[in-house]
């Protein structure tokens, strides 16, 4: 016995999964979006992670490196001398007082 096989007519044919993702292009090292690095939107961006400018958090190589050898800790915020300075004598000051 041989069944017929209907469409259903109602139904838009699915689109091709490639009109929306393009296949030839490989993904932006700065934000992790198909298109050239020279097009990205976030050459300018500061990571959140490693506080370098020039790409997302979401693609940072100094977090995916660490996440592999097991740290998973944000890096210390680096901070100058003179901001040390500066918490340190503002702390002694608020315990004088």
């Amino acid at each position: 016995q041989v069944y017929k096989v209907q469409q259903n007519k109602n139904k838009s044919p699915q689109k091709n999964h490639q009109q929306f993702y393009s296949t030839d292009q490989e993904k932006c090292y700065r934000c992790g979006k198909a298109h050239k690095v020279t097009d990205c939107p976030f050459k300018e961006t500061k990571c959140n992670f490693c506080d370098k400018k020039g790409h997302l958090q979401a693609v940072c190589r100094e977090k995916q490196h660490q996440q592999r050898n097991g740290h998973s800790q944000t890096p210390v915020k680096r901070i100058t001398k003179a901001e040390l300075v500066k918490a340190i004598l503002g702390e002694v000051s608020r315990n004088i007082h």
